[in-house]
C-alpha cells in the first residue's frame, strides 16, 4: 500500500474530548510504531520533520498531508494572490505555518478538526480558496480522515499556549508518544510559553515513562 499520508497532529485537538489521554491512545495504537515520528512543540517547527520525511522517501510525493488540529492555521490571511506562490520559512509562525509548506510537495490537505472548530470564518474561507488555486484538494471534516496504513510519518505538536486546562497532561501525552514510536528526545515544560520548553534525553524519559503509564491508565478508565 502506498504511503502518501503525512500525519501532521496537533495535540490542542484532544481538549474538547471528555477523556484526552484516551483518545489519543485509541489514535497511537492503530499506528505503526516503525512510522518515523517527531514531536514539536510550535507548530512551525513541524514543517522541518515534514520535507525531511519527504526528502528520505518514507512519505511519497506529491503527499496527502493530514492537519489534525482545532486550529487550520491559515490564519492572516491567504498571503499570495499569485499562484505557485508559498510563504517563506522565516515569515511562518504557528498560524500560517500551512502557507509555508513547499506547494510542489502536496497536493492533497484535510484539515481534521473538533466540532468546535469554525469552517465558516473568512480566514478558512480565504486558506481554502488559496489551495485550490494552487491546485490543491481539500477537506475539512469531524472524521478520523487518515488511513493508518498509509501514514508514512508524523509530527505531534505541543502548542502549549493553546492546551488551555489541559496542559497539565502534555508530558503524559509526550511520553505516549515516545514510548511507541521509540522517541528518545521529548520537549519538556510547564509553561504556556513554548519558548520555556526544553528537551529531555533518554535517562529521564526512561524514569518518568512509568509514572505516565500509571496516570494514563487510571484517566483512561475513570
Amino acid at each position: 500500500m502506498i504511503e502518501d499520508q503525512y500525519l501532521d497532529f496537533d495535540l490542542d485537538y484532544l481538549i474538547d474530548f471528555d477523556n484526552p489521554i484516551g483518545e489519543l491512545h485509541s489514535i497511537i495504537r492503530e499506528l505503526n510504531p516503525k512510522t518515523p515520528t517527531e514531536i514539536v512543540v510550535s507548530h512551525q517547527s513541524a514543517l522541518s520533520p515534514m520535507m525531511w520525511a519527504a526528502k528520505k522517501g518514507f512519505v511519497e510525493t506529491p503527499m496527502h498531508i493530514i492537519h489534525v488540529d482545532r486550529h487550520h492555521d491559515m490564519y492572516n490571511g491567504a498571503p499570495f494572490q499569485t499562484p505557485g506562490r508559498s510563504l517563506s520559512l522565516a515569515d511562518a509562525d504557528c498560524s500560517n505555518f500551512v502557507f509555508a509548506i513547499p506547494l510542489k510537495s502536496y497536493d492533497r490537505f484535510t484539515w481534521v478538526r473538533d466540532h468546535l472548530s469554525k469552517t465558516d470564518s473568512g480566514e478558512w474561507m480565504n486558506g481554502k480558496r488559496w489551495l485550490h488555486m494552487n491546485g490543491k484538494k481539500v477537506v475539512d471534516t469531524e472524521m478520523r480522515a487518515w488511513n493508518p496504513r498509509m501514514v508514512g510519518a508524523a509530527c505531534f505538536c505541543l502548542s502549549p499556549d493553546y492546551m488551555d486546562d489541559c496542559i497539565d497532561l502534555l508530558i503524559p501525552m509526550c511520553l505516549i508518544i515516545a514510548h511507541h514510536f521509540g522517541i528518545d528526545r521529548i520537549p519538556f515544560g510547564t509553561s504556556r510559553n513554548p519558548r520555556q520548553w526544553e528537551n529531555l534525553g533518554d535517562l529521564l524519559i526512561d524514569k518518568r515513562i512509568s509514572s505516565a503509564r500509571e496516570k494514563t491508565m487510571e484517566t483512561c478508565y475513570d
